[in-house]
């Protein structure tokens, strides 16, 4: 009898080992032949006539991504805060894609874009330039826009906005810290060597605030990058010589005429050509889109 038991158990063991055996070998083909399929889904795809080029701007513009192209997808789900836009890779597109005679126009998605170096902004807008010379619009469209998204939107032919968004533009200017009081208070007494008027490197560690030297040297440069930010906007939407200048100075009495509706006030400012709804923007578009 007990020698029964053992052969109904050692069979029952086999069994439960088979099918644990062909468990895995179905999961591992199934894991097998899904990656096979997404390989061949991110393969390239042809591209149809009158296709749009769709560059949805996520991250801060660099010279070179920080990761490999591998991990660039996980930054997406788990990390919003490191996504990248490398910028020779969209210039090359970019380029590319003036020259493709199916490629009809671009899109240009700029909510989520955070901007980069002013280098590197100059560079991101005169490829967007000379993509719109090879004769294809460029639209742009954007919930709102901040100053560094709508430098680069400026450059489109046609500047799209959700009725319900903004332009702002704040200016340029700099913060430092300075810790001369808490430097005294932990009983640190710090030892500067300059020589100049125009050195203020060190100036946090022994002061409190700015010299007047320090004041002058900044507002040369702030002045300077605010004046070719905003030559470079009037440029691009072809406004008067100092109308930013103006638009910001009037902007409360401005915004209080317009009931508020700081979407309407940039249309009427030729801030923007038009409020529409990303879905609206589809559906307008629908046959060059799809």
């Amino acid at each position: 009898m007990l020698n029964r038991f053992k052969e109904v158990f050692a069979r029952i063991g086999s069994l439960l080992d088979l099918g644990r055996r062909i468990s895995l070998n179905l999961i591992f083909i199934g894991l097998l032949a899904a990656g096979l399929w997404f390989g061949l889904e991110q393969g390239e795809k042809e591209v149809k006539e009158k296709t749009v080029l769709v560059i949805s701007l996520q991250g801060r513009l660099v010279e070179a991504a920080s990761s490999e192209d591998s991990e660039q997808w996980l930054m997406q789900w788990f990390d919003d805060d490191r996504q990248e836009v490398v910028l020779p890779e969209l210039v090359q597109s970019l380029s590319a894609a003036a020259k493709d005679p199916k490629i009809s126009q671009a899109l240009i998605l700029v909510d989520g874009f955070e901007g980069g170096g002013l280098a590197s902004m100059d560079e991101l807008g005169k490829a967007i330039a000379l993509f719109r010379s090879s004769g294809k619009p460029v639209i742009a469209w954007g919930t709102r826009y901040d100053q560094r998204q709508y430098r680069i939107a400026s450059q489109a032919s046609e500047l799209l906005m959700h009725p319900m968004g903004e332009v702002m533009i704040e200016g340029i200017g700099r913060r430092r810290n300075y810790y001369r009081d808490a430097l005294d208070r932990l009983g640190i007494t710090p030892h500067l060597i300059r020589v100049g008027e125009y050195k203020s490197a060190g100036e946090p560690w022994v002061a409190n605030k700015p010299s007047r030297e320090a004041l002058q040297a900044e507002a040369h440069v702030l002045q300077d990058l605010w004046k070719r930010y905003t030559e470079d906007l009037e440029r691009a939407r072809k406004l008067e010589p100092g109308q930013i200048e103006q638009m910001i100075g009037s902007l409360p009495g401005a915004l209080e005429q317009e009931g508020g509706d700081a979407a309407s006030l940039a249309v009427k400012w030729k801030l923007v050509d038009g409020l529409i709804p990303y879905p609206a923007l589809r559906e307008r578009r629908y046959r060059d889109w799809e």
